[in-house]
């Protein structure tokens, strides 16, 4: 591996850390209650950046068996995760049942399972799905050279974008939690479909613009020029922020979709630049990138644990907020590189692969 792809992987760890630190603080329950606008700021981006980072590291010229072995991997840890923690929910809430809790879990969005930042996870399977049944049908159609014409990427990506905000703008939900069975519009679609569609269009701009970053050489951009584009990206947020955008996918909320737009774009912008300046610094890279190469356990234990402090040592100060987010982080980041990754055991049952020989066994040998 030469030192570009080196450091093209050292900056995608940096940014997945970044992005799960900004989804730590936009759960912390203090932050909701004093400082609102702040969390509002971050849920603008913070999961499309998600979908991005994602679009980053598939690629775009494979078959479907790689497609769908991407997405079987990305389930499985939801299931893991979600029986793993099955009998401490079902401690936390006697009432509901064992039953419910588990159609709950079948169902599989935020509004029908305990661990609720889980919602992601299945979501995510159907965006990688769909993206491979887009490109495999584009590919199969478009005779010109793939790897110099992008173009169809970036128009499929904003068809994605523009189907799914009209789809959840379409229906009239009235969301609430309940562990069980879900509803279209009590819980959204089964497995959150209707922002998967979204998160699709986005995963395919994070493959249209990985093309960009290796071709011009982002990652060697001077440290000054990377500083006035972050700030312009910040200051041109904060503006239209102003103007009342809202975006909170979870919740299906999509507040002045031109604008959330492009606020969606200028923050995954921002935090792009941003990481790979931070990844110019040898400390602050190891933090993040510690952090990004634990995201599904941070996923799993953050709320519990930043929830679990709030009620030990209070919630009137933000100093508390502060604690709250450095143990959420840490206690997960311990457990994956001292007990996760060090016993092959936990890490095959944490951490599940299909490999996509089997795959393509499961598909029946279907060529694609």
């Amino acid at each position: 591996m030469d030192a570009g792809a080196r450091l093209r992987i050292s900056w995608i760890d940096v940014c997945r850390g970044f992005a799960m630190l900004l989804v730590v603080v936009g759960h912390n329950q203090i932050l909701m209650g004093q400082s609102l606008s702040l969390v509002k700021f971050i849920y603008l981006f913070h999961m499309p950046l998600f979908f991005f980072i994602s679009g980053i590291t598939l690629k775009p010229d494979q078959g479907l068996t790689y497609y769908f072995t991407r997405a079987i991997n990305v389930i499985a840890v939801y299931f893991v995760f979600s029986f793993l923690v099955l009998p401490f929910v079902l401690m936390k809430n006697p009432d509901d049942g064992v039953f419910n809790i588990v159609l709950g879990i079948l169902y599989g969005t935020g509004h029908t399972i305990e661990v609720a930042p889980l919602w992601f996870i299945p979501c995510l399977f159907f965006s990688i799905v769909l993206v491979g049944l887009a490109l495999v049908i584009s590919n199969h159609f478009n005779n010109t050279d793939r790897e110099s014409n992008r173009s169809p990427i970036f128009f499929l990506a904003l068809l994605f974008i523009g189907v799914g905000v009209f789809l959840i703008n379409s229906i009239h939900y009235y969301l609430i939690d309940n562990l069980a069975w879900g509803s279209l519009k009590n819980s959204g679609m089964i497995w959150s479909i209707d922002i998967a569609i979204i998160g699709a269009g986005f995963i395919l701009l994070g493959m249209y613009a990985k093309v960009f970053v290796d071709k011009y050489k982002i990652t060697e951009i001077k440290s000054i020029y990377l500083i006035v584009s972050i700030v312009c990206a910040i200051f041109v947020m904060l503006g239209l922020f102003s103007f009342g955008v809202d975006v909170d996918l979870n919740f299906r909320k999509i507040a002045h979709y031109p604008l959330a737009m492009l606020c969606m774009i200028l923050g995954i912008f921002f935090s792009i630049l941003f990481s790979i300046f931070l990844d110019k610094y040898t400390y602050l890279s190891t933090i993040l990138s510690s952090i990004g190469k634990s995201t599904l356990l941070i996923l799993l234990f953050h709320n519990a644990i930043q929830n679990h402090l709030i009620f030990t040592i209070g919630d009137s100060k933000i100093y508390s907020a502060v604690i709250g987010i450095v143990i959420a982080i840490l206690i997960p980041i311990v457990l994956d590189k001292f007990v996760v990754n060090k016993y092959e055991l936990f890490r095959k049952i944490v951490y599940p692969k299909l490999s996509i020989n089997l795959a393509s066994k499961i598909m029946v040998g279907k060529r694609f």
